[in-house]
């Protein structure tokens, strides 16, 4: 399993290459090539305004980000994982991460209450 920690600043770039790499490749099965293309961008100030208002955890092996969970109030608004540790579990430690620093009591409960997924539904189904 991953050790889960919180973000620091050195994180940024490693987390911006996790993400790229799995809208282009993990989630091509998926999307059209022209949603990738609308998705898989990353503007540096905005996602560290973005990274800066959020609540970041890191999943990490062999000292390396391999994977990452963004919180803002109760909604997970970016969950990704390196196309290199894809079904490896690394989504869920983040989850559970999550859950049991948010939720120590009851976890499962307060997850289904406190926390709902935010997708960027909108600006994927614009770009069909």
């Amino acid at each position: 399993m991953p050790k889960i920690r919180p973000y620091g600043e050195r994180d940024f770039a490693t987390l911006c290459a996790i993400f790229l790499r799995a809208i282009k490749e993990t989630a091509s099965a998926d999307y059209s090539p022209r949603q990738i293309a609308a998705w898989a961008q990353v503007d540096e100030a905005r996602w560290r305004q973005k990274i800066a208002a959020s609540r970041v955890l890191v999943a990490v092996k062999e000292a390396s980000p391999v994977g990452f969970i963004t919180t803002v109030d109760d909604y997970i608004d970016l969950l990704f994982v390196s196309p290199d540790y894809s079904r490896q579990g690394i989504a869920s430690a983040l989850l559970n991460a999550l859950i049991k620093t948010d939720c120590p009591r009851h976890s499962a409960l307060c997850y289904r209450k406190r926390f709902a997924v935010h997708r960027e539904v909108q600006s994927h189904n614009d770009t069909r």
